[in-house]
């Protein structure tokens, strides 16, 4: 085989392989993943590329790997914030304290502990007060109030009911 032809066939794989092609068309290396024609040169992949092809694999598990944990971390997150919302919401479903997940999540982004809340709702549901959202409310605001005053469900359960006798029968 003479020289020109072996440097028409390497010129030939040049321009099939982006990879292995000049700097001049070098920001076209995307495009022959695809087998486009740009700018008068045709890109088209096949074996002779398999080292890029492979690096290029290689490169999107490490990506999709990535984003993997990445999903994973959030939703171990997400998980935690709803698994740590669910004992107060059991506890007051099965003592007849239908406080919601919102409530309860609303009620840590205000700053206030929804373990005491539904205790404290609790006991005055078992003391005979119907459960409305306006008794939650009474509570929220009282801790919020006399947050360093407050040292047990008990307390917070009789500050309330002295509020709602206080504002008397609505």
């Amino acid at each position: 085989m003479s020289a020109g032809r072996l440097l028409a066939a390497a010129s030939m794989n040049d321009r099939k392989c982006p990879a292995k092609n000049s700097k001049a068309t070098r920001p076209h290396a995307l495009a022959g993943r695809f087998g486009l024609r740009i700018m008068g040169a045709h890109f088209l992949p096949g074996p002779e590329c398999s080292e890029m092809n492979a690096a290029q694999a290689n490169n999107m598990a490490v990506v999709a790997l990535i984003g993997a944990v990445l999903v994973l971390f959030v939703l171990l997150i997400m998980v935690a914030i709803f698994a740590s919302s669910l004992g107060p919401w059991m506890r007051g479903f099965f003592s007849g304290v239908p406080v919601s997940i919102i409530q309860i999540l609303g009620m840590r982004l205000r700053g206030v502990p929804p373990r005491l809340i539904v205790d404290a709702l609790v006991t005055l549901v078992h003391r005979g007060h119907p459960y409305d959202r306006t008794l939650s409310r009474h509570a929220e605001s009282l801790y919020l109030a006399q947050r360093g005053l407050i040292q047990s469900p008990e307390h917070l359960a009789d500050l309330v009911e002295k509020r709602l006798k206080a504002d008397g029968p609505a």
